[in-house]
């Protein structure tokens, strides 16, 4: 209409501009969805690894107050008995009841551990020894319930080694 109304007038008609900047709305265009989804992406993949870390820490929280809950029966217990403990550097008290499967060690002045290593807490009796679990030091104190297959009193010996990460087998 325009180059029609232009050359009734006698004048040329302005060349047509519109394409150059359709191409160069589309090209930006085309960039901000690629943005938009390498971000949506970005978004879902720390969204994937905050509900891992929320399960860890529920997993977490659940142990820990099991452990408490059992330590609280524990120690309850009117026929709990009580030890010290003391090795070459480091001591501690155990507690236990005498048909119980169920103690609690608990380790003070205990010497700071490389990268990777833990403690394990070890049950012996006639020549053979079970793990009885693992445990963290911080601070040089640390403590580990013991759960046993049998009752506690029926083990000569209970003693601690330093282990690699998850612990060593029986």
């Amino acid at each position: 209409v325009i180059a029609a109304v232009a050359g009734a007038a006698g004048v040329a008609a302005p060349a047509a501009q519109a394409a150059p900047v359709r191409r160069l709305f589309g090209a930006r265009a085309g960039w901000a969805a690629l943005a938009f989804a390498a971000l949506a992406i970005a978004l879902l993949g720390w969204n994937v690894t905050l509900q891992r870390r929320i399960n860890q820490q529920s997993t977490q929280i659940a142990s820990n107050r099991q452990n408490w809950q059992t330590m609280i029966v524990l120690l309850n217990d009117q026929s709990l008995q009580w030890f010290s403990l003391a090795g070459t550097q480091a001591n501690g008290h155990f507690w236990s009841t005498p048909r119980g499967q169920t103690a609690c060690l608990v380790a003070q002045q205990l010497p700071q551990l490389a990268a990777g290593q833990v403690y394990q807490v070890w049950l012996a009796r006639g020549g053979e020894q079970s793990s009885a679990g693992t445990f963290e030091a911080r601070d040089g104190n640390g403590w580990v319930l013991i759960r046993a297959d049998e009752p506690i009193a029926d083990y000569d010996t209970v003693f601690v080694t330093v282990e690699p990460g998850d612990g060593s087998p029986a």
